[in-house]
C-alpha cells in the first residue's frame, strides 16, 4: 500500500525520476510513455472473480512490478490479490482492514519482491468510470505514480485502465492483455463534482427513482388527456344547446311575420341535424 499522503499533480512522467530496474515489456508493440501489461492468466482471474457476485461491487489489487526500457516505464500485471472481507455494497466497495490484512498476508507469502501495482474493482451493469469513492481510494491508497485502477462491468462485458495524469485518474487509451494490444471500451473519465456541475453516474435506487418518476408523469399526462375529452365533450352540447335555441327563435321569428301566419309552413323547415 502506498503513502496514504496524497500528492499534488500525481503523473505518470514522475516514474522517470523513480529508482526502477531495466526489463523487456513483454508485448512487441512498444509505445506510449507509460504501458501497462497485464498477464493472460491474471487478466482471467479478474474476470472469474467478477463473476462470482454480480449484485454487489468485487475489489482486489494487482501484482507485479515496474520496470523500464529504451521506450520508457512500464507496468508488469503478473498475478492478483482478491479482496477478501471487503464492505460491499450495490454500489460502492470498501477495503476494511481486514482487506488489507489478507491482501499484505497474501504478498508476503506469495509475491515476495513484487509491488502493488493498483487496484482492480467491478461495476456489474453501472459501465466504466470512477465514481468520487473509487477517486478517494486512488488518491489514499494507490497514489504512487505507476499505481493503476483497472475496472470491469461484468454484465456488459467492458472493461477499462486508468492511470495518473496531472493529478486525475485518467482512462488509458491502450494497454496489453498477454500478447493482445486491448483497446479501451471508451470509459468515462471522473469529472471532479463543483458547486456549478454534479457530473456523477446514478445509482441503482436513484435509477428505480427516475423510472417511478417517468411512470407517474405517464398517468398524469393520461388524466388530463382525459379531462381535456370531457371538457371538449360538453362543450359540444352545449354549443349544440344553443345552436337548437336559436333555430327556434329563428323559427318563431319566421312564423310570426309569414303571411296568414302559416304555421304548417313552418312546420316543414327541418331541424339542424335532421
Amino acid at each position: 500500500m502506498s503513502d496514504p499522503v496524497m500528492r499534488d499533480k500525481i503523473d505518470v512522467s514522475q516514474i522517470r525520476d523513480e529508482p526502477i530496474s531495466e526489463g523487456r515489456f513483454p508485448a512487441a508493440y512498444p509505445c506510449m510513455d507509460f504501458r501497462v501489461w497485464i498477464a493472460s492468466d491474471a487478466h482471467q482471474r479478474v474476470l472469474a472473480h467478477a463473476q462470482t457476485n454480480t449484485q454487489v461491487e468485487l475489489c482486489g489489487v494487482l501484482i507485479g512490478q515496474v520496470q523500464r526500457d529504451a521506450f520508457g516505464p512500464f507496468a508488469v500485471v503478473e498475478d492478483i490479490i482478491e479482496g477478501k472481507h471487503a464492505q460491499n455494497q450495490g454500489a460502492q466497495v470498501t477495503f476494511t482492514q481486514d482487506t488489507w490484512s489478507h491482501i499484505f498476508a497474501e504478498a508476503d507469502q506469495r509475491h515476495q519482491g513484487k509491488r502493488i501495482i493498483g487496484w482492480y474493482h467491478t461495476h456489474p451493469g453501472f459501465g466504466i468510470f470512477l465514481s468520487p469513492m473509487d477517486m478517494f481510494i486512488q488518491e489514499n491508497f494507490f497514489n504512487l505514480p505507476w499505481q493503476v485502477a483497472f475496472v470491469v462491468d461484468p454484465l456488459a462485458g467492458k472493461e477499462g485502465m486508468f492511470v495518473w495524469r496531472n493529478g486525475e485518474a485518467a482512462p488509458a487509451g491502450q494497454y496489453w492483455v498477454g500478447d493482445h494490444l486491448q483497446i479501451a471500451d471508451q470509459p468515462v473519465a471522473l469529472r471532479r463534482e463543483t458547486p456549478a456541475s454534479k457530473h456523477k453516474e446514478p445509482e441503482p435506487h436513484q435509477t428505480s427513482t427516475l423510472r417511478a418518476r417517468s411512470i407517474a408523469w405517464d398517468i398524469v399526462q393520461m388524466v388530463l388527456l382525459f379531462l381535456l375529452v370531457v371538457l371538449v365533450s360538453l362543450l359540444c352540447i352545449t354549443q349544440r344547446k344553443e345552436i337548437r335555441s336559436l333555430y327556434n327563435d329563428i323559427r318563431a321569428k319566421v312564423s310570426s311575420s309569414a303571411p296568414g301566419n302559416d304555421s304548417e309552413s313552418a312546420k316543414t323547415v327541418p331541424e339542424p341535424g335532421k
